[in-house]
């Protein structure tokens, strides 16, 4: 799940990089900046869930 995370964040800074090319209007910008500030938190949380089952299946 961790791949999958990381893919959407960088899915989302890359969308506020053509935007901010492109000058597209500002509202659309901080869309994408709360794209990737949401999407940490659910990266780490998949990081420990991916920790702890790896942790689990070698006892």
């Amino acid at each position: 799940m961790t791949p999958l995370a990381i893919g959407g964040i960088a899915l989302w800074a890359v969308a506020g990089v053509v935007l901010w090319i492109a000058d597209a209007p500002t509202s659309w910008l901080w869309i994408c900046v709360a794209g990737v500030i949401s999407g940490i938190p659910g990266w780490l949380t998949m990081r420990v869930h991916d920790r702890n089952r790896a942790r689990r299946l070698s006892a």
